[in-house]
């Protein structure tokens, strides 16, 4: 891969990552919009709710900008499960969504789980990318140590 378009694909995979904190955020705020006014209320349990919704798009944002930033490898891992429990989450947006008949919130759903997939999809290739490239650096580690044993021995 070049590395221009790993940089690009690094970018995309950080934003994308933000992208669905920020539309999980903004799905949570639609459901909270459908009380009435007067019924309103942020409590503990609604604070609860939210984080519900959020904590898995705030984990999937936190991994992949991690992943982008430091080319760590156990982001992944952070990545997965979280995407995991987001999909599960958009899941039920969509199942809520459409037999409540709130029709024009489809497409943020269905844009929340492509975010999620292409995330998840970037994550991996970056870490199957920095895994071989380790591997392929300790390698060359290891035969330039091998050879250098060998004419040592050689040269006594």
């Amino acid at each position: 891969m070049k590395p221009k378009s790993q940089i690009l694909l690094r970018c995309a995979e950080a934003l994308c990552g933000l992208a669905v904190f920020f539309l999980a955020l903004y799905l949570w705020r639609l459901m909270f919009l459908w009380t009435p006014a007067d019924a309103r209320k942020f409590n503990s349990e609604e604070a609860w709710f939210m984080l519900l919704f959020v904590a898995p798009g705030l984990g999937v944002a936190i991994g992949s900008s991690l992943q982008a930033a430091y080319r760590w490898v156990w982001p992944t891992a952070l990545v997965l499960v979280s995407a995991v429990a987001a999909v599960r989450l958009g899941l039920g947006f969509l199942l809520f969504f459409r037999y409540t008949g709130h029709a024009s919130s489809l497409p943020a759903v269905y844009l929340y789980l492509i975010l999620i997939l292409v995330t998840v999809l970037a994550s991996l290739v970056f870490a199957f990318i920095e895994l071989v490239l380790r591997f392929a650096k300790r390698r060359e580690e290891q035969m330039a140590g091998l050879g250098g044993a060998k004419n040592k021995d050689a040269g006594s």
